[in-house]
């Protein structure tokens, strides 16, 4: 799992989601934290008591309320405990599913906008289903600028270390 990829890939997702609040943004941010914490494990517990405190969640009901939102979005799997002290099961969507599902055929694709969205190496456009042409396209999109950019990097990086290493 790569941390960065999944959360640059999460906030390009969050700004075309317009029902998305501040509390889910904190909840969701939390849950990810705690999946960094759990070494990425498929599925984890937690306990709502400890992540309303931890969001600063002030109602059960809004926490309830933000994960079955979350859920319902496609961002997590939530298996809600049968009691409210018992330990619930939640498992983080990884990026390369949330690019696949949810990223609009145009995001990215603004030229005043550059997207840190990205597939992995991998993922190629043939493992997308070919009935979704829009999806094709955005991440043929987010793979050429991925490459671009660290093209870019590689260039910067060698003039770096030839000034440095030009004779005195």
């Amino acid at each position: 799992m790569n941390y960065i990829k999944h959360l640059n890939s999460w906030f390009e997702i969050l700004q075309t989601k317009t029902e998305a609040t501040p509390t889910h943004i904190a909840l969701y941010v939390i849950l990810f934290h705690l999946w960094n914490q759990h070494r990425f494990a498929p599925s984890f517990g937690i306990n709502r008591q400890h992540i309303v405190h931890l969001c600063k969640i002030g109602s059960n009901s809004t926490y309830s309320k933000c994960m079955r939102e979350l859920n319902a979005w496609g961002w997590i799997i939530y298996k809600p405990s049968k009691s409210k002290y018992g330990v619930s099961q939640v498992s983080i969507v990884p990026y390369q599913q949330l690019i696949k599902q949810q990223l609009p055929p145009t995001a990215g694709l603004d030229a005043n906008h550059s997207t840190t969205a990205v597939a992995t190496p991998s993922s190629t456009p043939s493992s997308i289903p070919s009935s979704d042409a829009s999806t094709t396209q955005a991440v043929d999109h987010l793979l050429k600028q991925q490459k671009e950019k660290e093209e870019n990097t590689k260039q910067d990086n060698s003039k770096l270390i030839n000034k440095f290493y030009e004779p005195l």
